[in-house]
């Protein structure tokens, strides 16, 4: 995993539009994504996105229950679509960028 901007890869368009929309129907995921989208880098820590998740307008009330649930659930699922890496043994997350789930994210933001 490197640091940098957001990557497109070029495979991104295996995503079924139905899969697509599977992943934006949980907030906690979408969370996740949009705390990507307002960074700089594309790699960072669960810590960093646990926090961000904790925050008050986050779906958590705490760091911990955020871990818990970006390890047993958002990162693995959000890993099994490609649209990020989840390295479970270092706890780094790397976004992968997708640019169909990036606007349909900005649809469902403004909603």
């Amino acid at each position: 995993m490197n640091d940098g901007e957001h990557q497109h890869e070029a495979g991104e368009d295996t995503l079924s539009t139905a899969e697509l929309h599977a992943v934006l129907m949980s907030e906690e995921r979408r969370q996740v994504l949009q705390f990507f989208l307002e960074r700089d880098e594309s790699v960072a820590t669960m810590n960093e996105v646990a926090n961000h998740l904790a925050a008050p307008d986050g779906g958590f009330e705490e760091p911990e229950r955020a871990k818990m649930a970006l390890h047993h659930a958002l990162l693995p699922k959000l890993a099994d679509t490609g649209v990020l890496e989840y390295d479970s043994q270092s706890n780094r997350t790397r976004y992968r960028g997708h640019k169909r789930l990036e606007a349909l994210l900005s649809v469902t933001s403004v909603a």
